[in-house]
């Protein structure tokens, strides 16, 4: 008879109301932190695809960088045979302006297509004997 009391003790104290409502209320904590983790999650894709797109624009800025210096170049070169120093800051700021736009567009094309983008930018290394 012993036994069965204390049986009977450990049923009613594993069930009792206070641990049924520590349990709900743990149950309740635990759907809170789903969400949040949901939340969560949906922050670092979010940081994952602004980081491959950062990537990919610095990659064709510095796969630019060798031709950019290469224009870069030709550009003082030619702006000191003139004798002003006007027609050197001219002669930058056309390189610069033109080159820009293409560099520019070579981003976007890595967005999209980089296998593109690199044969663009390899063609051009390759005609101008740069790496």
């Amino acid at each position: 008879m012993g036994v069965l009391i204390s049986l009977a003790l450990l049923y009613s104290s594993f069930y009792s109301p206070v641990r049924v409502v520590n349990v709900f209320l743990a149950e309740e904590h635990n759907k809170g932190r789903v969400a949040e983790v949901e939340k969560a999650e949906r922050i670092v894709e979010e940081e994952l695809q602004s980081l491959e797109v950062f990537l990919r624009k610095r990659w064709v800025e510095e796969r630019w960088a060798g031709l950019l210096s290469y224009w870069v170049k030709i550009a003082e070169e030619e702006g000191e045979g003139a004798s002003e120093g006007l027609a050197k800051t001219a002669a930058l700021s056309a390189v610069k302006k033109s080159i820009l736009l293409l560099i520019n567009y070579t981003k976007y094309m890595a967005l999209e297509k980089p296998d593109e983008a690199e044969k663009l930018i390899s063609i051009l290394e390759k005609v101008y004997k740069i790496k």
